[in-house]
């Protein structure tokens, strides 16, 4: 099969027409499925939600009236630094040594009360 001159350029011009067309229908069907996923798995439009909310928290006001009343007692005051509970732990602390890590660990919760890496310096 001899190709006359300019025959090449002409069969390069077919092939990316082809590879285009490909590419235009994959994007089409890339398009179509993505439709269809959106018509399956799509979330509620938010128009119909408020309107449904509105509705309840109206029905929802009218049953208060049935309710009793209750009466609040006087608020007591938070408990000053001073009268706050030592939180330190009364329990026995575990000193935990490695190569990386010194911790001290209160026995009472498990509290961690002391960390330090005694490799590394505090500032470089």
């Amino acid at each position: 099969m001899t190709l006359y001159p300019g025959a090449w350029a002409a069969r390069l011009i077919a092939v990316d027409n082809q590879r285009l067309l490909l590419w235009a229908s994959f994007g089409m069907v890339l398009f179509l499925i993505y439709q269809a996923w959106i018509e399956d798995y799509a979330p509620a439009p938010a128009a119909r939600g408020a309107a449904t909310e509105t509705r309840a928290a109206e029905s929802f006001s009218d049953d208060l009236s049935d309710l009793p009343r209750i009466e609040t007692a006087p608020a007591e005051t938070p408990p000053t630094l001073a009268e706050a509970p030592d939180i330190g732990g009364g329990g026995e602390r575990i000193k935990v040594l490695s190569d990386v890590l010194d911790l001290r660990i209160d026995t009472e919760g498990g509290a961690l009360m002391y960390a330090a890496l005694p490799r590394y310096p505090r500032e470089k």
